[in-house]
């Protein structure tokens, strides 16, 4: 099984000028943990629940800019790579959410720590 297999849904996205207010808004209306920054079709940051608290906690204005307060070294999956291999990067990392994209960088899905171990478990359940 492939990464992509497991997108169940269209990664959620936001310009990198969207206000913090504004993709708050999206990651609550479409019940995600995080919201991928593209810019030009092309990945350029993350922005997640975590970085959200470090922003408030911070002393953050809604109206800022969420290219202020997303993550730009982001860790990326291939469209190819196996399930054991993200899951090895997220826990490396400490990430809990993985862009899928191609070689231009380019967005195809965002899996989570959850869709690895739902699919994991699936597996271990077939033994």
């Amino acid at each position: 099984m492939n990464l992509l297999e497991l997108v169940s849904k269209e990664p959620v996205t936001c310009s990198p000028k969207d206000t913090l207010k504004h993709v708050a808004e999206l990651m609550a209306k479409n019940d995600v943990g995080s919201v991928v920054v593209t810019e030009g079709g092309k990945v350029v940051g993350i922005f997640t629940e975590r970085d959200l608290v470090k922003a408030i906690s911070s002393g953050a204005k809604l109206d800022e800019p969420v290219s202020k307060y997303m993550t730009e070294d982001l860790i990326f999956a291939n469209p190819n790579e196996s399930v054991e291999s993200a899951l090895t990067k997220m826990l490396r990392y400490g990430i809990r959410h993985l862009p899928i994209v191609d070689e231009d960088k380019r967005l195809l899905g965002v899996v989570s720590i959850r869709d690895l171990v739902e699919a994991l478990s699936e597996s271990l359940a077939l033994l």
